[in-house]
């Protein structure tokens, strides 16, 4: 197409600038893999001509300190710095709209990064591990996805913006979270999602964990202990996936009317001799009733049309 890629690098320089052309010509893209394991080089240039980085172009380079990301790249691919462990300082410009599966995973020194307003996509394990402490996800992404900040132990504080639906799979699963709050768009919860965050502050209240806002504290049912007496309630939207697994001393539940979604497994492996769906859930999950061997009785809506 006119132009060149770097493809693969061997030398062992501690300080590179890439060159913006090639014989008298532009050099546009990163191939996959480049500067894979390259472990000699502490700063890189990119050249501003540069409109593609593809995946893991610079995974495992652990040299790494600092990048800036050219005005003409608007993607940060799968993978592109995972690895990075020495990796503190990550500029990304305005025009980027998205930022790819473990993309920047494992980058023990990254303690914070600004997230783009243009942002709308953020993929599974885009921070897995990695060092961050806070986090603002921009305006609008709507989906947090799976094991996006599993593992973060230093990670503290997220914001959410109103909008985001869904928060996936162990999405916060074993972090450092103490605060968030959860914007009233949530309609789902993965299983798993909040696993294991000790220092997490949430409401406990009849046996039942809860996460919220200011306006609604008891949004989100996210876990319970194995009791005979847990009460859902009755501002409660969202059970979480998994929320009530191994709860096998619950023979019954009362599901209040305010609940629209009923997450995976969210009472696999209980005691449940019966249960009523109720009106504004539309959909049965995966395994919601999985292994409740005592469970006779299921009453669902009308108006549920996918089990």
């Amino acid at each position: 197409d006119g132009t060149y890629e770097i493809s693969k690098y061997t030398g062992r320089a501690t300080s590179l600038v890439l060159p913006s052309k090639y014989n008298d010509v532009i050099i546009t893209s990163i191939g996959r893999l480049a500067f894979f394991d390259r472990t000699t080089f502490t700063s890189v240039k990119l050249p501003s001509g540069l409109t593609n980085i593809e995946e893991e172009a610079f995974a495992g380079c652990k040299g790494l300190t600092a990048i800036v990301i050219p005005e003409g790249v608007t993607s940060i691919a799968n993978g592109v710095f995972n690895g990075c462990t020495n990796l503190s300082e990550v500029t990304l410009h305005s025009k980027i709209t998205s930022i790819g599966e473990s993309a920047f995973a494992k980058c023990d020194s990254l303690t914070s990064i600004t997230l783009p307003d243009a942002v709308t996509s953020i993929g599974e394990k885009a921070f897995q591990n990695s060092g961050l402490t806070e986090i603002t996800i921009p305006a609008g992404i709507t989906s947090i996805s799976q094991a996006m900040f599993m593992e973060c132990s230093d990670l503290t504080d997220v914001t959410i913006p109103e909008g985001v639906t869904s928060i996936g799979q162990s999405a916060f699963r074993e972090s450092g979270l103490q605060n968030i709050s959860l914007p009233n768009s949530i309609t789902s919860v993965g299983s798993f999602a909040f696993k294991d965050c000790e220092s997490l502050h949430y409401k406990y209240e009849n046996n039942a964990g809860y996460l919220g806002n200011a306006e609604n504290e008891y949004l989100v049912l996210w876990g319970a202990s194995n009791s005979s007496n847990i009460q859902i309630n009755e501002n409660t939207k969202v059970i979480a996936g998994s929320a009530f697994m191994g709860c096998t001393s619950m023979s019954s539940i009362a599901i209040p009317e305010s609940v629209t979604n009923i997450g995976v497994q969210a009472f696999f492996n209980t005691g449940l001799t019966s249960v009523i769906i109720p009106d504004r859930v539309t959909s049965i999950e995966d395994a919601t009733f999985a292994n409740c061997r005592s469970l006779t009785s299921v009453t669902m809506p009308n108006g549920v049309t996918s089990i």
